[in-house]
């Protein structure tokens, strides 16, 4: 702009100045013209013989500038008055200097004029100067303007093609961006559809092959059953076919046949001499719903466990009787008659001969009068009987556990296939609500999409929740003992918490009623006292006897007969035995000491089962009235987006979100209820308290149903 500005002023101005000066300046005038940015500074009349310094005035030292210097007529010298008119005559020459930003002082050479036409000429050389400076200055700040104009349109031009370029930049960014999450949300569904179809493919094999070999088990259990029944009855046919051959149909010993009435096969009873052998068989299946009692029966008479510690009960009670026989008296018995050829010889010169026959035959009695092991061991003995009670009560108490525990597994497998395959006919609802809209143009493909994988999903819980059923049956028959067909839905309406709710009284009552604690503590006694026994060995033993005896016959008199009637008594005293006694009394002292630290083992285990048993049950309590929530609210979003999903403003996923929030919320709220009954059970069987009587509590609970309140289960 400065070169432009330069050449303009070169080529346009300098003339137009000379041009003006020319018109308006006087011959023999001398003029000095300084232009200084946007103004203009004039000196006349200021001449002088040498160039002027340059101005040390502020203004001019700041601003840039040119300066002008129009010189009149050239200096003439001096002339004699002969020359004067030809002096006159002569043309001015005038010239022009440029001098940077100084201004130069010219001496006048022209004649002087008169004052007024002095002031004149300075006044109208003032006003051209002054004219011509408001020119340039108004061409100089147009200029300017129109630069400035030109600069901000460019600038304004630059921005807008920037914030277009941005702009557009942004928007191919957005559209990469949508396509690749596009993409990736593709890619994830895919892969989700992949998974879910892997695993119901898994599922389904894995149900396959438990189905196989549930049945491959089923086959074996019923041939090793159908083995087992034939050598029962082999056994029986020869028990009866000896039976009948030692015992002559006049004994009066009742041979029971077994009698078939209908499809039931009774029981089939032998006595011999008070010993009863039991065969009975299973009875045909019919449709009416078994309660939990009855299942609690037929469970006892075929559980091997507390058949077990039953015999153990048994067994532990005729050792006691054995050794109480030993304090008891004992009477024996005997005869013999015997033919007696008898030869004397030495004796005289003859040899005798005798032959003659010798009966005799006796009663004895014998009595023990003090043996102190024998006591210790009678003490011993009868701790070791209560140990197998407690034994035969926490088997009775497992077997309760067992039952309900399996009992309501089947309820649980029954109650989520029903929630499963009321989900699916849910689902296909919401399939075909979702193709209908499609069809319309107001739905999309991926609804149904979504739709479609939620109903194979649904399909294949119901697969798994019929093979979970299939076991649930199969582990309550087994335990049963029969198959079962079908059962009462027991569904607590008011679920129970802690009675008392005192954590310290279940623990105090479980170190005093707790089976396996009594076992524990029992078993401490029974060692103890077989160690005392072991060290009573060492005492002596006092016997009294007496008794009647005949004999009959001798060498002499051969038909006399002696009779006697004799009484006496007799103490033993063992004095060296080995280091057997020593021995018995170190194993006994042994075993006491592991006995100890088992009962401390089994104290701590059991206080915390029954520790956890009561904050489970707490905990159900707080659950139960969770889920009820739950369920409520999932039940009442369901309604409120099916009809949302009618009138449009709710989409399917939004359907398929709530229906499974709702099968779900169904499905934990009974699982809660199922699990308050077996809890409840599970903490008095930690406690010890359990009996037979809470199992025929829980036949109170009824669950109601729309028609008779019962679930029937097919068992194959």
């Amino acid at each position: 702009m400065k070169a432009l500005s330069y050449i303009y002023f070169k080529s346009v101005l300098i003339p137009l100045c000379l041009i003006t000066m020319a018109l308006i300046e006087p011959v023999g005038a001398d003029s000095i013209i300084r232009i200084i940015g946007d103004g203009a500074n004039t000196d006349k009349d200021k001449f002088s013989d040498h160039q002027s310094q340059p101005t040390t005035d502020p203004s001019s030292s700041r601003k840039e500038g040119t300066t002008i210097r129009i010189i009149g007529d050239k200096p003439v010298p001096a002339r004699s008055p002969i020359n004067e008119d030809q002096n006159q005559d002569a043309s001015p020459i005038k010239g022009i200097s440029i001098i940077g930003d100084k201004i130069e002082t010219v001496r006048k050479k022209t004649p002087e004029k008169t004052k007024t036409t002095a002031e004149e000429e300075n006044f109208t050389s003032e006003t051209a100067e002054q004219q011509l400076a408001q020119r340039l200055v108004a061409l100089k700040a147009e200029e300017n303007r129109k630069a400035a104009e030109k600069a901000e349109q460019e600038n304004k031009a630059a921005e807008a093609s920037s914030q277009t370029a941005i702009q557009l930049e942004q928007e191919q960014l957005s559209a990469r961006m949508a396509d690749e999450s596009r993409k990736t949300a593709e890619k994830a569904e895919q892969e989700r559809l992949a998974k879910e179809k892997n695993k119901q493919e898994r599922e389904a094999t894995e149900a396959t092959r438990q189905t196989a070999i549930k049945l491959e088990q089923e086959r074996n259990a019923a041939r090793m059953a159908e083995e087992s029944r034939k050598v029962d009855e082999e056994r029986l046919a020869t028990a009866r076919k000896a039976l009948a051959d030692l015992l002559p149909p006049e004994s009066g010993t009742p041979i029971q046949q077994p009698a078939t009435t209908g499809n039931t096969t009774d029981s089939l009873t032998v006595f011999n001499n008070g010993l009863d052998n039991k065969v009975q068989n299973d009875s045909t299946s019919t449709s009416i719903p078994e309660t939990i009692w009855n299942l609690y029966l037929s469970a006892k008479t075929n559980d091997p466990a507390l058949g077990r510690t039953e015999a153990r009960v048994t067994g532990s009670k005729a050792d006691s009787d054995q050794l109480r026989s030993g304090l008891l008296p004992h009477l024996d018995s005997s005869a013999g008659i015997q033919q007696i050829s008898q030869t004397l010889n030495n004796y005289s010169t003859d040899v005798t001969k005798y032959d003659y026959s010798s009966l005799n035959y006796n009663v004895t009695a014998r009595l023990t009068l003090l043996s102190v092991p024998t006591i210790y061991s009678l003490s011993a003995a009868a701790a070791g009987i209560s140990v197998e009670l407690a034994g035969v009560a926490a088997a009775r108490q497992n077997l309760i556990v067992k039952l309900t525990d399996s009992y309501f597994s089947l309820l649980k497998a029954q109650t989520d296939k029903q929630i499963a395959q009321g989900e699916i006919n849910r689902l296909k609802q919401v399939l075909e609500q979702s193709q209908a809209f499609l069809k319309a143009g107001t739905g999309d493909i991926i609804s149904v999409y979504e739709a479609q994988s939620r109903l194979d999903g649904a399909r294949a819980d119901l697969n798994k929740s019929e093979s979970s059923l299939r076991l649930a049956e199969q582990k309550l028959s087994t335990v049963v003992g029969k198959p079962v067909t079908s059962i009462v839905n027991y569904l607590p309406q008011l679920p129970a918490g802690p009675d008392p709710d005192n954590i310290d009284w279940w623990v105090t009552t479980m170190e005093k009623e707790q089976p396996v604690v009594r076992q524990a503590r029992e078993g401490i006694t029974q060692i103890s006292e077989q160690r005392k026994a072991a060290k009573a060995e060492y005492l002596p033993v006092l016997q009294a006897t007496g008794g009647y005896a005949v004999s009959r016959g001798t060498a002499d008199l051969p038909t006399a007969e002696v009779r006697q009637w004799f009484v006496g008594a007799s103490i033993s005293l063992p004095l060296y035995s080995g280091g057997e006694t020593s021995a018995k009394i170190r194993r006994a002292a042994a075993s006491e000491e592991e006995r100890r630290h088992i009962f401390d083992e089994t104290m701590d285990q059991q206080r915390e089962n029954v520790k956890q048993s009561f904050f489970n049950l707490r905990y159900n309590i707080s659950l139960i009235k969770a889920l009820e929530q739950k369920k409520a609210s999932a039940e009442i979003q369901l309604a409120a987006i099916s009809k949302g999903r009618k009138i449009g403003t709710r989409n399917a996923i939004d359907l398929l979100n709530a229906e499974q929030t709702y099968s779900m919320a169904m499905r934990d709220y009974k699982f809660a209820l199922y699990d308050n009954i077996i809890r409840t059970i599970q903490l008095k069987s930690a406690a010890g308290i359990l009996a037979d009587a809470d199992v025929s509590e829980i036949s109170k609970t009824v669950a109601p149903t729309l028609s008779s309140g019962l679930i029937s289960y097919a068992v194959k």
